[in-house]
């Protein structure tokens, strides 16, 4: 009797042990699996990345020098690809606000005007145009605050306490830190600010008719629309936006911070693969003839 409860014992365990195996088998396959899916799914990431730069190597040598949304790189790309699918397309970067533009010191002419074209942005999005100041205040070098804005005495009060960054920042969503702005306020403002290098021209060409309101006090609805084009503007210099501005009675706005060709784009993707959809998002910079992914990450850009 004792002989039978030891081979049954033996024999429950045994089986233990086996249902134990296969169970870390099962795990170690499934994990080996997902690794590889997560790979196959960079590589075609980086894939996309490598055709977005050929298609604006390509522009370069086609319209050197004028950016539009007609280019070839505007142009979703879809793929059909085994077991998924594939779809991107590049957003000009360079036709939004650039925050940044707003760094260095508060009476440099760029600065200035800056300054002023973002109060106006705040009024057309119907937002306090106060925000231009904490805004300013948050990547301007010095810290004395301006009349509305804030530096590091207010953001060491806030819980958790944080300075000012006092610099460009590197992505829009920094503003969540900025005095004022919640994140029904940041929601209304991502579309239109983006976090470029300080110095980067905003084009007439792909800008929003929100943005091209705020380069002027007379520039309304009606004639940043027909300045837009519907996204089809295609203006081969600054002074033919001009023009087209004076021809609308219009008065000219500073020709400070503005010019018709881009140097940092968005690629946005999604891939599709296995039965699992990635978000992807690349920011690629093209200078000087030389295109290269600057940053990149899953997820949403914003």
């Amino acid at each position: 009797g004792v002989a039978l409860i030891l081979a049954v014992l033996l024999s429950a365990l045994a089986a233990l042990l086996a249902v134990a195996i296969l169970d870390a088998q099962s795990v170690a396959l499934q994990r080996t699996h997902a690794l590889n899916r997560g790979a196959q799914i960079d590589e075609f990431a980086l894939g996309i990345e490598a055709i977005a730069a050929i298609a604006l190597r390509r522009d370069l040598a086609q319209e050197q020098g004028l950016d539009h949304n007609g280019d070839v790189w505007r142009q979703p790309l879809i793929l059909e690809i085994p077991r998924g699918r594939l779809g991107a397309r590049l957003r000009d970067l360079n036709g939004c606000f650039n925050i940044n533009a707003l760094a260095g010191s508060a009476e440099q002419p760029l600065a200035l005007e800056s300054l002023a074209r973002l109060r106006r942005l705040l009024g057309v999005l119907k937002l306090d145009p106060v925000l231009a100041d904490a805004i300013a205040d948050y990547v301007d070098a010095d810290r004395e605050p301006r009349r509305g804005g804030a530096e590091d005495l207010h953001y060491l009060g806030a819980r958790p306490p944080h300075r000012s960054a006092d610099r460009p920042v590197a992505h829009v969503s920094e503003l969540r830190l900025v005095a004022g702005i919640d994140a029904a306020t940041y929601d209304v403002l991502a579309s239109e600010l983006c976090a470029l290098a300080p110095a980067a021209t905003l084009n007439v060409n792909t800008a929003s008719t929100t943005v091209l309101r705020a380069l002027g006090d007379d520039i309304d609805l009606t004639r940043a629309s027909a300045l837009a084009s519907e996204g089809n503007a295609r203006f081969p210099g600054i002074d033919e936006f001009f023009a087209a501005l004076e021809q609308q009675g219009a008065a000219q706005p500073p020709a400070i911070g503005l010019g018709i060709a881009s140097d940092e784009f968005l690629l946005e993707a999604e891939i599709e693969y296995d039965g699992i959809t990635v978000a992807h998002w690349s920011r690629i910079a093209r200078r000087n003839g030389v295109v290269r992914v600057e940053a990149r990450g899953r997820g949403r850009y914003r």
